[in-house]
């Protein structure tokens, strides 16, 4: 009898992905195109995005991979390859092959590379709405952040608008919404808007939600079961794209756009909106992008022009995962081609750059 391939396998889990995401973790919420659950064992919450192509992200630990990735995870196999015998057997019998004929899995094969074609073109299409409905929502926000709820969260935060405004200039990527709508919430908050780009222009909108305090004055929202205080509306992975913080400064002037840095020049990468801003502050001249997340930060399209990167790695001082997420974004660099520097705050001073810049101690 024939038997299908490693790959005509994974074409037939994704289009039994449902059943997969059920069986694997029961308590997956699916929203949309994709289920979200709090980590691998199963438990609540929004850590791990498994999109309905079979691949994922698990944002807390910048970890990704395919469908066999998500079974070998899921069984608490670390290494897939080291277990990919384990993945196949689980596989074989979650899809019943080593019962079934030659014909009968053909013809489930078949069908699932129908299904794929399918999603394909209507995940293209529904991109595209989504793409312009972000950009909508970036364009309709205020680009004058003086006076705002942004203004005033920026500050708590150590971060002076107007300083940055003096040096390098005004992040021009962010923006300010006093009304801006969490899905998961199904409330309005005042919100930051920061736009994602990639090498084609907008790719997506990322938005701090923010809330007042009469203790604490604007910060994020507090977050609670379901409830995250940032979320990105778009898809920007594939293409690339960073929040583009800091042109950095050559002769006195702020420097020029992304796409027409100056050849050998490098760029900063840093994680979160609030570590880019704070190293801008502390060194004007630094071109500077945030990567949106872990999973991100060794995926930033950059220009050929580039001379090399520097990745600001927070203290994250107990996450073997987070670890392993930077080290395969410093790799992803050096397979580029590219010098890959690293940059570590003191280990005393917080968990990120801005702590370090409000003086933090851990």
């Amino acid at each position: 009898m024939t038997e299908p391939t490693t790959r005509e396998i994974r074409a037939m889990l994704v289009g039994d992905l449902k059943a997969l995401v059920a069986e694997l973790l029961p308590h997956a919420v699916a929203r949309g195109n994709y289920w979200q659950v709090g980590n691998f064992a199963g438990d609540k919450g929004q850590s791990l995005q498994i999109k309905d192509h079979g691949g994922w992200t698990e944002w807390d630990g910048g970890t990704t991979g395919d469908v066999f990735d998500l079974i070998a995870r899921c069984h608490d196999w670390q290494d897939t390859k080291a277990h990919f015998a384990d993945v196949m057997t689980f596989a074989r019998q979650f899809l019943g092959l080593d019962t079934a004929t030659t014909e009968e899995w053909q013809a489930r094969r078949d069908k699932a590379r129908a299904r794929a074609a399918k999603r394909a073109k209507e995940q293209d299409e529904k991109r595209k709405v989504k793409q312009g409905a972000a950009k909508a929502l970036w364009l309709k926000a205020a680009p004058d952040l003086r006076n705002t709820a942004v203004h005033a969260y920026l500050w708590a935060r150590g971060v002076s608008l107007a300083q940055l405004a003096a040096t390098c200039g005004r992040p021009g990527a962010l923006r300010f919404s006093p009304d801006c709508y969490h899905p998961f919430a199904r409330e309005r908050y005042a919100a930051m808007l920061a736009q994602i780009s990639g090498p084609g222009g907008f790719l997506a909108v990322h938005m701090t939600y923010l809330e007042y305090s009469p203790v604490y004055g604007w910060r994020g929202v507090t977050e609670r079961e379901g409830i995250k205080k940032k979320l990105v509306y778009g898809e920007f992975a594939r293409e690339g794209g960073s929040i583009k913080i800091s042109k950095g400064m050559a002769d006195g002037k702020p420097g020029r756009p992304f796409k027409e840095m100056a050849k050998g020049e490098r760029v900063w990468i840093t994680e979160g909106i609030e570590d880019a801003l704070s190293l801008a502050l502390a060194d004007p001249t630094r071109r500077i992008v945030s990567a949106v997340s872990l999973g991100n930060m060794g995926n930033v399209w950059l220009p050929d022009q580039c001379g090399g990167v520097v990745l600001v790695k927070d203290n994250d001082w107990d996450n073997p995962d987070a670890q392993k997420g930077f080290e395969r974004a410093r790799q992803a660099y050096r397979d580029r081609g590219l010098k890959t520097g690293v940059f570590e705050t003191p280990a005393d001073c917080g968990k990120d750059v801005n702590d370090w810049l409000r003086g933090e101690v851990a």
